[in-house]
Parts: structure tokens; sequence; C-alpha cells
């Protein structure tokens, strides 16, 4: 009976420590889960600011082209203003210098430049329009020269005498 009584006790001593190892095992087992939902969560949340800055990105390149698409149309606007500015030359070729220099050109293009060049308020005929380069031929009273030579369009105005 002695040794029932000494059992007794032990073994209720072992019963409660394997419950309390048991309450550990499901607290450490609860542990863990928490911690990898939280391992989850934050992955989570790492994906949803990855996508994000994708959206972001996304939205920065649509902005961009659309940007463009805008500019190009001006340009192309621009460049069909000029293009009928120069043609209108061909109806009434009267026009006056309203740069300060406008450069002659041996030929209807930017890479041709010559030496001589009108002044602002000078006063020309157009002869012909060719890629916005108006063809002239200009007499000069002080010079007693005439001096022919393509002007860019940009550089002149029409001009009713």
């Amino acid at each position: 009976m002695q040794s029932l009584k000494f059992v007794s006790p032990c073994f209720l001593l072992f019963f409660v420590f394997s419950l309390l190892s048991c309450g550990n095992n499901q607290s450490n087992d609860e542990s863990n889960q928490a911690s990898q939902l939280s391992k989850d969560s934050i992955e989570l949340e790492k994906s949803k600011i990855e996508l994000e800055k994708e959206k972001i990105q996304l939205e920065k390149a649509k902005i961009t082209e659309q940007k463009n698409q805008i500019e190009t149309n001006s340009e192309n606007e621009q460049a069909i203003q000029l293009a009928q500015k120069a043609q209108s030359f061909n109806v009434n070729p009267s026009a006056i210098i309203v740069s300060d220099k406008a450069n002659f050109y041996s030929a209807p293009d930017y890479m041709t430049k010559k030496k001589s060049y009108l002044v602002k308020g000078d006063l020309i005929e157009a002869i012909r329009v060719s890629n916005n380069f108006i063809y002239i031929e200009f007499y000069s009273q002080y010079l007693d020269k005439t001096s022919k030579g393509w002007i860019d369009v940009n550089d002149i105005e029409h001009y009713n005498y």
C-alpha cells in the first residue's frame, strides 16, 4: 500500500507534467501558427506593395505615352500650319522680313546656309515655295545689287503694299 501511495503521487505528478507539457505543445503550435500567419500577412503586404508599384509604373508609362502623343500631334499641327503658310505665298507673294536676320540658303534645306542675309523690314516677293522655304530675288538699292536664294518661311510674313 505504501508503494501504491508512492506511485500514485508520482503518477499524478507525471500525469500533471504530461498535461502541462501537452499544453505547452499546444501553446507552441498556436505560437507557430500565429508566427506563420504573421509571416504570411507580411508576405501578402509585400505583394500588395509590389503590385501597387507596378500599377504606378504602368500609369507613368501611360502618361508618358499620352504626353508623347500630344507632342507629336502638336508638332504635326505646327508642320501643317507652316506648310499652309508657305503655300499661301503662292497666292499672295508680297512679304516682309520679320526676323532680325533672315539667312539665304542655296537650296530649300537648312544645310545649305549662305553668308548673305536680309534684315527685318526688307520687302520681298516670293517666287517659288518648296519644303517650307521661299525662293526670292531681292534688289538692294543701297548696294545696287540683286540677291537670290531661299529663305525660311518663319522669317517672313505677308505684306500688303
